[in-house]
């Protein structure tokens, strides 16, 4: 995910998104265990708290997303961050500053719980909603990983799928073999009728897969013999259905 999060800040420096010098910043990880890092903030970065924080009356919440819209340095002290939070409020702080209730032990006693939020895991995104939500379904995650990912948007959801894996697998239970360029591009080598997979037998593909990735059976399954169920699936506005027992 940090290679994600990388390659992503990568592009939004090139199409200047973020601007600016670049500032270390000791930070905690989000999470129970989270551990002292230090990241690199630039102006126009995303984020995302890692714990409630109270600034003057006003009070952010865990898990709250932000854009950094000013950095100001400070020859002798750490630089003032100016961020508007998602919900339209501004906020003026230096980072030592933007502190949640911590016990008099806290080992991190003075750092900020605060992570850019361009990508992160499934688990990560656990309870928290973004307006548009891009999910990298490359393997299958189970159904319980699954529905988390795809449920964490207000307004769009795309999921990015290897459509070509799913094709080719299709393809290759009728008996057709293919092989791969350096491109990336499939070349059917056999003498039979040039294959076609739909979109729609992609996406069930997709969804088999993923439901085949939680397999995971408990005791009461089998008490009696395994009991029969229909489920059905539906995937956000493409109206495909997968019913099954």
């Amino acid at each position: 995910m940090a290679r994600v999060n990388l390659s992503i800040r990568e592009r939004k420096i090139e199409r200047g998104i973020l601007v600016g010098p670049s500032y270390d910043t000791e930070v905690v990880s989000r999470g129970k265990d989270g551990y002292r890092v230090t990241a690199n903030f630039m102006q126009g970065e995303r984020f995302i708290t890692g714990e409630g924080v109270t600034i003057g009356t006003e009070r952010i919440a865990n898990n709250s997303f932000g854009t950094i819209l000013k950095i100001e340095p400070d020859e002798d002290r750490e630089p003032t961050w100016t961020v508007r939070m998602d919900d339209g409020r501004e906020f003026s702080f230096k980072p030592s500053e933007f502190i949640g209730y911590r016990p008099e032990d806290d080992k991190f006693k003075g750092v900020p719980k605060l992570a850019l939020s361009d990508a992160m895991t499934y688990y990560a995104s656990q309870g928290m909603t973004a307006k548009h939500n891009i999910e990298l379904g490359l393997s299958a995650k189970g159904s319980a990983s699954t529905y988390v990912g795809m449920t964490r948007h207000k307004t769009s959801l795309s999921v990015f799928i290897d459509g070509a894996r799913h094709a080719n697998a299709l393809l290759s239970r009728e008996g057709k073999t293919f092989t791969m360029s350096k491109t990336g591009a499939t070349k059917q080598e056999d003498d039979e009728p040039e294959g076609e997979v739909t979109r729609a037998q992609i996406l069930e593909s997709y969804i088999a897969e993923c439901e085949r990735a939680s397999g995971k059976k408990n005791a009461c399954d089998f008490q009696g013999g395994r009991k029969s169920s229909t489920r059905t699936t539906v995937v956000g506005k493409s109206g495909i259905e997968r019913k099954y027992r």
